[in-house]
């Protein structure tokens, strides 16, 4: 997630994709409303994908895009965003799917049981 070759990055991404279908499926399976249960006060599943979902539009509308819109987390956000080339965006929200993926799961493990 962190090379500069673009087919790096596209493996990167399918994989991420491949590893959040598993995660969802997974959380489907689960009792109703483990996905909303928090664990040792970090975010739920729902939560953190609502994050993701975040995430994207402010990196890539902002970055990519150049919009000026305000978001709900005030105008400009995220500020350490401005003048980041389209790959150094592209990087951040790989990095943010990675990290959260790896929490959602480790939580999940812990509500299996």
């Amino acid at each position: 997630i962190r090379s500069n070759d673009p087919a790096d990055l596209r493996e990167a991404h399918r994989v991420l994709r491949a590893d959040w279908a598993n995660t969802v499926k997974r959380m489907r399976e689960m009792p109703t409303g483990s996905e909303h249960q928090r664990v040792a006060g970090e975010w739920s599943s729902v939560e953190t994908l609502r994050h993701l979902v975040f995430v994207h539009d402010s990196w890539f509308r902002r970055c990519c895009l150049g919009s000026t819109a305000p978001v709900p987390a005030g105008p400009g956000w995220p500020p350490y965003a401005r003048g980041k080339t389209v790959l150094q965006c592209l990087q951040v929200v790989l990095d943010e799917e990675f990290q959260h993926h790896s929490f959602c799961v480790r939580d999940l493990d812990l509500l299996d049981g």
